[in-house]
């Protein structure tokens, strides 16, 4: 078996368990029986950790670890099947530290994203925390941010520093026109921890399946899926659905402001033209069509790319006078001070 490193001679058989939750998403594991056959223990096997490998350890491996998947990976996996089991558990210690993404500032639009701010230093890793905009942030009526909060702190590898460090939202700012600071030991900030994950991973639903009684899988389905069969209907021309950076890069940049995606899924017609993402349509009235306009692009224009369909040469205009706004009117202040950060070269 694949990722398994037992010692076990060669024709000898044993039997193995399996708990699946979805596609990708399942786990082997032996059992142990006391003398009468009752299930006293569980052995974790082979754990597959799909879906969550964009967060950081939140436990270091032992020296000599050769297991395929990480030690916290297979904790996670032994107190999920001992729920199942009904057998007694332990919550991992590692549960209550926050939710972690660690990014490296390797691009230009990774640095402008953190608003030139003096901790973020070009190929230097850093921290996104994983946050819920509805039950992370305690905020009144007055205080409440226009944009989905993003709250970036420095990197450390010692999980027992994270409670300690201090970041920004580089989303928001409040009214002197600074970023707004969090403290992860804040009792008003609420990050998502590891525990929510697996509360999260545990009702994932099964999306290319259908269910026993022939419907789409919820987080409550159980039993032997059935398939989805597909009926073409129109055809739609699409371009990539993910970014090659998710895989070879951790990369800040792959997520934009409008959504968690980070990419826009470009979609084209039979003519070759290209619908705009509702994200970039939000931006776009965000913006004003008379920025747009002076800019080159035409009023008819932009109503077509509101409401139809552009060639791919428009849609690439409208994307540069898009980003040639942002630049126009970032003034690049740094979260800790509030002063504008300065290009222009010293004599």
């Amino acid at each position: 078996m694949r990722g398994c490193n037992c010692k076990a001679k060669k024709g000898v058989r044993r039997q193995l368990w399996g708990l699946g939750i979805a596609a990708k998403r399942y786990a082997m594991f032996e059992e142990v029986l006391d003398r009468c056959g009752k299930l006293i223990e569980i052995k974790i096997v082979n754990p597959k950790a799909h879906g969550i490998g964009f967060l950081y350890p939140p436990k270091d491996n032992p020296e000599n670890w050769k297991k395929e998947a990480p030690l916290w990976v297979y904790e996670m996996w032994d107190y999920i099947v001992r729920g199942f089991l009904k057998l007694k558990r332990t919550r991992p210690g590692w549960a209550t530290l926050p939710q972690m993404m660690r990014f490296s500032v390797s691009t230009w639009n990774v640095l402008k994203m953190l608003g030139m701010w003096d901790g973020a230093r070009p190929h230097n890793f850093m921290f996104m925390v994983m946050t819920s905009e509805k039950f992370s942030f305690d905020f009144d009526f007055d205080n409440k941010p226009s944009k989905k909060p993003m709250v970036i702190v420095p990197f450390s590898s010692k999980q027992s520093e994270w409670s300690k460090l201090v970041g920004f939202d580089i989303h928001n700012k409040d009214r002197n026109g600074k970023f707004r600071q969090y403290r992860m030991d804040d009792p008003n900030f609420h990050p998502l921890t590891y525990g929510h994950m697996i509360e999260e991973y545990v009702r994932h639903f099964e999306a290319k399946s259908l269910g026993p009684d022939g419907k789409p899988c919820t987080a409550e389905t159980r039993g032997l899926l059935q398939r989805a069969h597909i009926t073409a209907g129109q055809i739609r021309y699409i371009d990539k659905e993910t970014s090659a950076m998710w895989a070879h890069n951790d990369d800040l940049s792959v997520i934009t402001d409008d959504d968690e995606v980070g990419f826009r899924v470009v979609e084209y017609g039979k003519s070759r033209r290209v619908v705009l993402p509702d994200s970039l349509k939000r931006e776009i009235e965000n913006i004003g069509l008379r920025e747009l306009r002076r800019r080159g692009i035409g009023q008819h224009t932009i109503e077509k790319a509101l409401h139809s369909k552009v060639r791919a040469k428009t849609f690439r205009k409208i994307l540069g006078a898009l980003d040639a706004y942002k630049k126009e009117h970032n003034k690049f202040e740094g979260p800790a001070t509030g002063r504008a950060i300065s290009h222009r070269k010293e004599r």
